[in-house]
């Protein structure tokens, strides 16, 4: 999401959130990586599983089938994060990328 401030849907980043020109929430900023930590953190879903929400069970909706999983014949598209929910490290189709 981005800010806009031209057509009928317009908002602006505030914070920590978009917003309506009135001050009504439009938007987030959260990033799935801070989504599984909030998971984890606040909500005390198992990592495993916040890790799966992310992206097992939305490429299992799509039915993708090379995605969502760490196997063989699968995309090798993987963030690497450390025990503070920090990024370390991003591959991206068997690459790694500088972060």
């Amino acid at each position: 999401m981005s800010e806009s401030n031209k057509g009928t849907y317009q908002h602006q980043f505030k914070t920590d959130r978009y917003v309506m020109p009135d001050g009504t929430l439009s938007g987030s900023c959260l990033t799935m990586l801070k989504a599984v930590q909030n998971c984890v953190e606040r909500v005390g879903i198992d990592l495993a599983e916040a890790v799966d929400m992310a992206s097992l069970y939305p490429a299992q909706l799509i039915k993708s089938a090379t995605t969502g999983k760490i196997s063989q014949g699968f995309d090798a598209n993987l963030v690497v994060f450390n025990d503070a929910f920090k990024l370390v490290n991003v591959i991206f189709k068997g690459a790694t990328k500088t972060t």
